[in-house]
């Protein structure tokens, strides 16, 4: 089985979230959704990747896809290590409200609000954990078909991004779960874990908690 990796366009959209969808049945993803329909969850999330795909603004989208088959099996989200001596201003606590309470109201109200609005709380205050205040690569998303995990797809897209790090000696970060069945793999990359942020699930109808971790890596020698 081969795969390859290529740069997304919006044309990819759908089939990228087709995988995206077949992966959101853990209970920390279904209290955020809320009552609304999986259709209307994948309406919006073509909408939304689409958008960001095309406009790719710092961010490269990729995606693997099964010589065999031909089907799009993974894809992943970069964030772009900001241009070096560039100054990046941090937002003021009331410009990162208005941005958060703009973004809550744009949400269809079938969803889980206030658990949105909690978890894009803590993923924020765990990035800034893991960045440090560093030029980095941000593993924004990373999603595999249930039905190709752990057949490599998912790390080539990983060591696409830590390769890049390591040659401009900068480090690399991303969010994930403790439990995450991905942070074996990450770990084997050398990704540490650096913080971490609970979410207590029984506080927006939920079961349970989900811990999410903010992990690091540190630039490795590139061999010339």
């Amino acid at each position: 089985m081969g795969f390859t990796i290529h740069t997304a366009t919006p044309a990819d959209t759908t089939a990228m979230v087709a995988v995206f969808a077949s992966d959101q049945n853990e209970p920390f993803t279904r209290v955020h959704l809320g009552t609304l329909s999986q259709a209307a969850f994948k309406a919006r999330m073509e909408s939304r990747f689409g958008e960001a795909i095309a406009k790719q603004d710092g961010q490269v989208y990729l995606y693997v896809r099964d010589d065999d088959s031909g089907e799009i099996v993974s894809y992943a989200n970069w964030q772009l290590p900001a241009p070096e001596g560039k100054v990046v201003e941090e937002k003021s606590e009331e410009e990162e409200a208005k941005e958060l309470a703009d973004w809550a109201a744009a949400m269809p109200k079938e969803m889980n609000a206030p658990a949105m609005i909690a978890t894009r709380k803590g993923m924020r205050k765990l990035r800034k954990s893991s960045e440090n205040g560093q030029r980095n690569y941000f593993l924004m998303n990373l999603g595999t078909h249930t039905s190709y995990r752990r057949k490599g797809a998912a790390t080539a897209l990983v060591q696409w991004g830590v390769e890049r790090a390591d040659k401009e000696g900068v480090i690399a970060c991303l969010n994930t779960g403790e439990h995450n069945c991905a942070r074996k793999m990450y770990e084997k990359f050398g990704f540490e874990k650096v913080d971490q942020h609970v979410f207590e699930l029984t506080q927006f109808g939920g079961e349970g908690e989900h811990i999410a971790i903010g992990m690091r890596r540190q630039p490795k020698p590139v061999s010339v």
